[in-house]
């Protein structure tokens, strides 16, 4: 009985531990950046790529009027934390005179990953950029993972 009650209590504790480190609130519409405000949906199309250069991730979402958005987040690191704290907005790498770096809170990278999420085709690529703007200590602790498997 009391080993019964110990194996729930442990299984319990393993979703809670599980949905704790999946669990991403929303975000704020408030702190979203005024470009991403500007995508109509429902969009017809959203396509992102995550780029070996340390992590950058590029988007590209085309609106429900046909009108096409493009930005990409550049990685910055402290020590073994990746961050994303810009929000470039034009063509990659900024190869265009509109392309302008902004600041990028945390509500408008969670705002991307949910239209990644909501409008993108399942593929590697989708779920790689959606972890990585969700949640950064998912990416930790596979990381983490990683290195001690090895």
């Amino acid at each position: 009985m009391r080993k019964r009650a110990l194996i729930i209590t442990g299984v319990v504790l393993g979703l809670l531990i599980v949905a704790g480190l999946l669990w991403t609130p929303g975000y704020n519409r408030a702190g979203v950046h005024p470009a991403l405000l500007a995508i109509e949906e429902p969009l017809r199309h959203a396509d992102a790529r995550y780029i070996l250069n340390g992590g950058t991730v590029v988007v590209g979402f085309v609106d429900a009027r046909g009108q096409r958005f493009e930005f990409f987040l550049p990685p910055e690191f402290t020590g073994s934390e990746k961050t994303y704290p810009e929000l470039v907005v034009g063509r990659w790498l900024g190869s265009r005179p509109d392309a302008v770096k902004h600041p990028c809170s945390e509500d408008s990278r969670k705002y991307v990953a949910m239209l990644l999420d909501k409008y993108m085709a399942p593929d590697s690529e989708k779920g790689l950029c959606v972890r990585e703007l969700r949640n950064p200590l998912l990416e930790r602790l596979g990381k983490w993972w990683f290195k001690i498997r090895n």
